[in-house]
Parts: C-alpha cells; sequence; structure tokens
C-alpha cells in the first residue's frame, strides 16, 4: 500500500477512486456507440452499390422476352403481350410490338422500364403493329357531269338535253341497276328511297352522302351553296340526283318555297322562265321533282308547259306522293315523260316510332305490290333511321333500287 494511502484521510482516496472508475467506463461506451453508427452508414451505403440498383429495396419484376422465329407476321408473342400491358399502367403501349429475334431482359419498376440487359442481336426496336384494313365494298362511281353532249347554253347557264345521238340525261345521269335489281329477282321486292332538301344544310348534306346507301337516290334544293360540289361528291358516291323546283302551295305565301317559285296563276311564260333559271343550277341530275307545289301540280294547266319542256330536254319527273290532289302523273303520261310518285313519305311525323311505322308500311307495300316508293328529308333523324333500316334489307327478301329503276318508259315522240 502506498504510503500516500496509508496517510490521506478515508474518505478522500475512495472519493478519488470511484472518480477514476466513472471515467473509464464513458469512454467505453461513447467507443461503442461510434462503431454502431459508423457500421450503418457503411451498410446504408455499400447496400445498394452491392445490388447494382439505385432503386434497392422497391418492388421489381424482370422479365425476359424473345420474339419467335416462326411468328413472321410481326404479331407480339404471349410474353410481349405480357410486358405491354404491364407498361400500359403508365404508357399506353398496347400498339407497340417488338421486331428483334432475340432475348431482352427488361425491369420493370412500378410498370416503368427502368433498366435491361443488351440483346445478342440488335436492340429493341419498336414499331406500331399495323392495323387490319377494313373490308369494303367497290363504290359504283357515277359517271362525271356534265356530259358535253348532253348541255345546252342557256341565258342562266348550261341546260340539259337530248343529245343528237338521242341520248338522254334521265338515262345517262341515273345509277345503272343489274338485272336481277331492275326486275326484283324471282323472290325479291323493290323499294326506292329518295331523300330530299339536300345542299342546303352542309352538315346534312354530308350525313346523306356518308351513311346512307349507294342506291338511295336524292334531290337537291336549287339554292345551295356549292351546288355543284356537292353535287358531284354525291355522285362519285354512287347516288343519282334529281333537281327540286319549288311550286307554289295552297298557302302561298304564307308557306312561301323560296325565290322563282312556279305559280299556278302566272302564264306559261313566266313560268317556263323560272324553269329555265333553275334547271341552271347544277348539272348531272336525271329528274326533277316537285318542292312543295300542292296547288301547282293540282292544276294540269300550269303544270303541262313545264312538264312539257323537261320532256324536250329528256328529263324524268318525280312527284314526291305529299299532296293526294296532283295530276302530275295524268300529265306526265300524256307527255310521254317518265314519272313516278311516291307511296309513303316516311317523316310526315317527326317521331322515332312514326318514321319507323312508315319504313314498315313500305316493306308491306312492295311484298304485295312487287314494289315501293318512300320520300323523306334529309333530317338527321330520318337519315339515322333510313340508315338502319337499310342494314339486312335483303336478308329480309327486299332489293333497294334507285327512284330511276321505278320510272315508267318514255314515249318515243321527244
Amino acid at each position: 500500500m502506498a504510503a500516500d494511502d496509508l496517510s490521506a484521510p478515508l474518505l478522500r482516496g475512495v472519493a478519488a477512486r470511484a472518480k477514476t472508475g466513472r471515467s473509464g467506463r464513458g469512454v467505453g461506451i461513447l467507443t461503442l456507440l461510434l462503431a454502431v453508427l459508423v457500421g450503418v452508414a457503411v451498410w446504408l451505403i455499400a447496400w445498394p452499390l452491392l445490388r447494382h440498383n439505385s432503386l434497392a429495396g422497391e418492388p421489381i419484376v424482370t422479365v425476359s422476352l424473345k420474339k419467335s422465329s416462326a411468328d413472321t407476321a410481326g404479331d407480339p408473342s404471349d410474353g410481349a403481350l405480357a410486358m405491354r400491358e404491364s407498361l400500359s399502367a403508365d404508357k399506353d403501349e398496347a400498339e407497340l410490338a417488338p421486331t428483334s429475334n432475340s432475348v431482352v431482359t427488361i425491369t420493370i419498376h412500378r410498370g416503368i422500364a427502368v433498366d435491361h440487359e443488351a440483346p445478342t442481336e440488335a436492340g429493341p426496336v419498336w414499331r406500331e403493329a399495323p392495323a387490319a384494313a377494313p373490308v369494303q365494298t367497290p363504290i359504283r362511281q357515277l359517271a362525271k357531269a356534265p356530259d358535253p353532249g348532253l348541255i345546252e347554253a342557256g341565258a342562266h347557264g348550261a341546260m340539259p338535253r337530248i343529245g343528237k345521238d338521242g341520248r338522254r340525261p334521265a338515262q345517262a345521269y341515273a345509277r345503272p341497276v343489274d338485272a336481277p335489281q331492275a326486275t326484283g329477282g324471282k323472290n325479291s321486292q323493290r323499294i326506292a328511297i329518295l331523300v330530299t332538301g339536300l345542299g342546303i344544310s352542309a352538315e346534312s348534306t354530308d350525313e346523306s352522302i356518308r351513311r346512307l346507301a349507294e342506291p338511295v337516290s336524292f334531290a337537291f334544293a336549287p339554292y345551295g351553296k356549292d351546288l355543284q360540289r356537292w353535287v358531284d361528291r354525291a355522285r362519285s358516291r354512287g347516288h343519282e340526283v334529281a333537281l327540286q323546283l319549288p311550286m307554289e302551295p295552297f298557302d302561298y305565301p304564307d308557306s312561301d318555297p323560296g325565290p322563282h317559285t312556279m305559280l299556278a296563276n302566272a302564264s306559261p311564260a313566266e313560268n317556263i322562265e323560272q324553269l329555265r333559271w333553275l334547271l341552271a343550277r347544277m348539272t348531272g341530275y336525271f329528274a326533277i321533282t316537285n318542292y312543295m307545289g300542292a296547288k301547282f301540280t293540282a292544276s294540269p294547266r300550269a303544270l303541262s308547259p313545264v312538264l312539257d319542256e323537261a320532256a324536250r330536254r329528256g328529263l324524268a319527273f318525280i312527284d314526291d306522293g305529299s299532296s293526294p290532289r296532283s295530276a302530275a302523273t295524268f300529265v306526265a303520261d300524256s307527255l310521254g315523260l317518265p314519272a313516278v310518285t311516291g307511296d309513303v313519305v316516311i317523316d310526315a311525323g317527326q317521331s322515332d316510332e312514326s318514321i319507323e311505322a312508315a319504313l314498315q308500311k313500305l316493306e308491306a307495300l312492295a311484298r304485295e305490290r312487287g314494289q315501293a316508293f318512300g320520300v323523306a328529308t334529309a333530317l338527321p333523324s330520318t337519315i339515322a333511321a333510313i340508315a338502319r333500316w337499310a342494314d339486312g334489307l335483303g336478308a329480309r327478301g327486299i332489293v333497294l333500287v334507285p327512284v330511276s329503276a321505278l320510272m315508267s318508259k318514255p314515249s318515243p315522240s321527244y
């Protein structure tokens, strides 16, 4: 024992030894904590590097793809389809297909390709998968109008005429029909549809041309903008064309068909002048038809000069059937003018139910008499109804034909 220990007071020595012991234990605890912290830091830094993935700890899927060498059509394999479905969670890749024949390993992280191993051949090249081309029946385009041999110059523009070779606009501009369509066939009945009022509304005119079957005939009003362009387009889509003529109704002028209306009490010369202005609005039509005109068509005296002029020009006449008092068929027959009268006004009522009922009535008439003729206006609901109805018409034993196929034959007098 040291001399100092023997001579030092008892309590002073004990305190000194206690102080020394506490200091040594404190140094050991700090050293241990420091070592733990350094170890944790090293682990956090080293672990992602060892994994070679900057997104370590996140859910991943690795997919290996191989395009089959037998897949010559370029269709995606089942593996490619599964990968595209995963990619579509963040980006629509549904139309992409790999064109490489090599194996491609792609890592998907939350639906996104973030890493891939290089393929053994050219790297993955993506292209749009070609869409299947729709199967379409060729359109029977009608000949471009006018036929130089079937027009003559007038004070208001070019008008139709019978050619020097005897050809008539009523035949030249009509839509040709096959022999079975012309007769209706052994077990088929025929229906013709005329859609009127075209050329006024661009939207309705475009909808009619795009949606309605080619045999549906069109009647254009004489006041439309870019009228000839619409007529040419309709004919290029296989639709034969008629020209609407404004004629006096019973409540004229409260109901006014528009400028150049032919009047029942006007002189023949006045009405012929109006007719010639109207005939020059466009070319390529095979027939004329009334627009309104219940009073005018009820008067043989007023109607005869107009229809006589139409006959001399090789045209046909369509009575839209809206007036039960019309004398048009009687006058046309007396002049040798090809003519036909509508049996059913399809959209006399504007509801879907009434239009559907009118179309069913047309079918019943066709089965009873062998043929029927319906007239409609170019309203959106009417266009849609006719388009739906025409689908599957052949399966019901009915042939859709142009209006010209129902015309009476012209007299050789002109």
